[in-house]
């Protein structure tokens, strides 16, 4: 039984389009806004984030390697 291949890619291609456009249209892609975050909040969290970060470079859990490259050493996994 021979099947025209062709034939069948152009059945097959407007069945998937279909379903395509009914997934698409139960989702939406645009990204919730939250409300903004606390001025005071933001700078606390940098200063937060800043001395984990030079806290983990002084301990050497984190190289430096170049422009915004790094090296994260687990000591866990050492052996």
């Amino acid at each position: 039984m021979a099947v025209d291949f062709d034939q069948y890619r152009k059945e097959k291609r407007i069945e998937y389009a279909q379903r395509l456009a009914k997934v698409r249209s139960t989702f939406s892609h645009r990204v919730a806004r939250g409300r903004p975050r606390d001025p005071g909040k933001h700078r606390l969290l940098l200063r937060l984030d800043h001395a984990r970060m030079k806290r983990k470079l002084a301990s050497g859990e984190i190289e430096r390697l170049g422009p915004r490259l790094w090296r994260v050493n687990y000591p866990e996994f050492k052996e």
